[in-house]
Parts: structure tokens; sequence; C-alpha cells
């Protein structure tokens, strides 16, 4: 017996959970702070939708991507904070 509000999948759902996967997927090569971002955003929209693991797989690498941006960015710096 369930307890809980039933879930059930909107008609939008699983295309924004595919849209999700896959710029998480692509921004992990290129353009990843856009791409993960739009990863991010899409993945809580397909999650509140019913979207399933496939919303949950472009969320966390939707915020892999944008991680990896900002490690990137910090270390592409490190050498301007150096005096000589």
């Amino acid at each position: 017996m369930r307890y809980g509000p039933i879930r059930t999948r909107t008609p939008t759902a699983r295309r924004d959970s595919v849209i999700s996967l896959v710029c998480g997927i692509i921004g992990l090569f290129l353009l990843g702070i856009i791409l993960g971002i739009v990863a991010i955003a899409f993945g809580v929209r397909g999650r509140r939708g019913g979207g399933g693991h496939l919303a949950t797989a472009g969320l966390v690498l939707g915020i892999v991507d944008v991680a990896l941006w900002i490690v990137g960015l910090t270390v592409s710096n490190a050498n301007a904070l150096v005096w000589y």
C-alpha cells in the first residue's frame, strides 16, 4: 500500500530526461559550462515530471560538467598568481 502521492510521468518528462542526458554527455567534451547548466535545468525538470533514471543521470553529468569547468578554469589561472 502506498501512502505518498502517485507519481505519473508527464508527456514531456522523457524528452526532458533525454535532452538532459545528451547535453551532459556532450558537455564533458565541449562547451561544458553552457551544456552543463542546460543539463542541470532539464534534469531537474525531468525528475519533477517523473523522468526517472535518465533525468538523474543527466543531472549528475551536468553537475560534473560545471565542476570540471570550474576546476579547469582554476588550474589554468593558477600560474597567474605566481609572482616573479
